[in-house]
């Protein structure tokens, strides 16, 4: 999964979900956006007027490209200008499959189209443009769905509500195990949780700690994007975190 890849996030959970808690910098950058999600969650809403293969389309740059796997020819076709879908057969197992690709601005029937960018794969080799429309099945052509995305007068997602209705949130729980930090007192871990949270952008509010019998030692911070609550047990070298947020997912 490229843990070490700082390119690559993990976002888990309800794509629905994830998807309103994207940071707003997201949607309108991304080159690509491949999905395969099940006909369930494909079914389900993202906000009153969106699905979840609208919201998608949304992170695409002006010339990006969205695919999907399976029959969506159809549903692609009423959000992008260009949309093609194209069959691979004589696939093992599953015997054919189909790609739905869609693009507001790449005409995908174009031959300047068709580029060689010198990728080594074992299904489909240097650009050849008999055998590459052979694979071609459908492709729509729809001028007017540009104009579905832009924003008009008195538009609903453009209105700030009076009062928040509901919100999405996020629990993480962390442990770290054989720490190689000694930390001798609950001062300590309080300065270096509020610390950590402070360079990394948070807005603490205040911290407690509460009296406890036992050897937990507990320090709560509590943020404007949400709060932490950390056990520690020094003579185990253990830490558990558990972080609750509600604004700020990125961070």
């Amino acid at each position: 999964p490229h843990w070490d890849n700082e390119k690559v996030e993990w976002w888990f959970g309800d794509a629905t979900k994830s998807l309103t808690m994207l940071p707003k910098e997201y949607f309108g950058s991304f080159d690509m956006v491949l999905v395969d999600l099940s006909e369930t969650v494909m079914s389900l809403t993202v906000t009153k007027e969106l699905d979840v293969m609208n919201a998608l389309s949304l992170l695409l740059k002006p010339d990006g490209i969205m695919l999907k796997n399976e029959l969506y020819f159809k549903v692609m076709s009423d959000i992008f200008e260009h949309t093609l879908q194209y069959w691979y057969y004589d696939v093992p197992t599953i015997c054919s499959q189909s790609m739905v690709i869609g693009s507001n601005s790449i005409n995908f029937v174009r031959h300047e189209n068709l580029t060689d960018h010198n990728v080594d794969n074992l299904l489909i080799g240097p650009p050849d443009y008999d055998k590459h429309f052979e694979l071609y099945h459908d492709y729509a052509w729809h001028p007017d769905n540009r104009k579905k995305n832009c924003n008009r007068e008195d538009d609903e997602l453009e209105k700030v509500p009076l009062s928040q209705s509901n919100s999405p949130g996020i629990m993480m729980v962390v442990e770290a195990e054989n720490t190689s930090m000694t930390i001798h007192s609950i001062n300590e871990m309080k300065e270096l949780l509020t610390k950590t949270l402070t360079d990394e952008g948070f807005n603490i509010m205040s911290t407690f700690v509460p009296e406890i019998d036992d050897e937990d030692n507990v320090v709560i911070v509590v943020m404007e994007e949400g709060y932490v609550v950390s056990h520690y047990w020094p003579d185990y070298k253990y830490c558990g975190l558990d972080i609750y947020l509600w604004s700020s997912f990125a961070k």
